[in-house]
C-alpha cells in the first residue's frame, strides 16, 4: 500500500495537470505528456524501496513482479488513451 506522502505527491502532481488543462486550450497532447510524466515518476518513487539505516537489513527490498507489471499496464493504457501509436 503506497504512503500517505506518495499518495499526497500523487494528488500535488494531479492537481498541476488539472491547472494546465483548465488553462490552456484543454485537455490536449501536452497534458497528456504530463500524464506520461507523472505516471513513471511516481511508479519508480513506489518501487525504489526506501533505503534501510546502516547496519540494518531491508526485510522488504524487492517488489514482487506483479506490483511491476501491474504498474507497466497503468503506463501503457494511459498511452493507449493519448493516442499513441508504436
Amino acid at each position: 500500500m503506497p504512503t500517505r506522502k506518495w499518495l499526497a505527491a500523487l494528488i500535488a502532481g494531479l492537481g498541476t495537470i488539472a491547472v494546465m488543462a483548465l488553462t490552456t486550450d484543454g485537455f490536449d497532447k501536452e497534458e497528456w505528456i504530463a500524464v506520461v510524466g507523472l505516471l513513471v515518476e511516481r511508479s519508480v518513487s513506489y518501487l525504489t524501496p526506501n533505503t534501510p539505516p546502516l547496519g540494518e537489513q531491508d526485510q522488504n527490498a524487492g517488489q514482487s513482479i506483479v506490483e511491476v507489471l501491474v504498474v507497466l499496464t497503468l503506463i501503457g493504457v494511459v498511452l493507449l488513451l493519448a493516442g499513441v501509436r508504436f
